[in-house]
């Protein structure tokens, strides 16, 4: 029996956004990261004593990494898409990829390799929703 993986319209084009800015998404939250880590601060500006210079150097990056709210919340989405990808078998994996983040439509898909069925296309589509959404906390897992 086939499953229907249902997400309510209002948040489908939501989540449809936030799966095709996944790979975006990630570039941009390790480029926030690496340019805090890549800021040169001096002791003198922290006030720190010079024989704690580097620890507290460290402390206060990482300090920084975990209050910047864009970073928190960029890794809170890029978390769950991940683990809404790790729910898919591996050719469904290949076939959501192609979808979300090649942007590839379903007669493209289903005229060049691996050949995907127009049924199996949109199962794919949906389920990642779904599944996107029960990792986003938007809509809980139907048993």
């Amino acid at each position: 029996m086939k499953t229907k993986y249902k997400v309510e319209v209002s948040l489908k084009g939501y989540i449809i956004g936030e799966l095709t800015k996944f790979k975006e998404n990630e570039r941009h939250l390790s480029e926030l990261k690496k340019n805090i880590v890549d800021e040169t601060s001096s002791s003198d500006n922290l006030g720190i004593a010079k024989t704690n210079k580097v620890s507290s150097i460290v402390e206060s990056k990482i300090i920084k990494i975990e209050s910047d709210k864009d970073i928190e919340i960029l890794e809170k989405k890029v978390k769950a898409i991940k683990r809404a990808y790790e729910r898919l078998k591996s050719h469904e994996y290949e076939i959501a990829d192609s979808i979300f983040n090649q942007g590839h439509t379903q007669i493209y898909c289903k005229m060049h390799p691996p050949y995907v069925e127009k049924d199996a296309y949109y199962n794919v589509k949906n389920k990642m929703i779904y599944y996107t959404a029960i990792e986003f906390e938007l809509m809980g897992e139907k048993k």
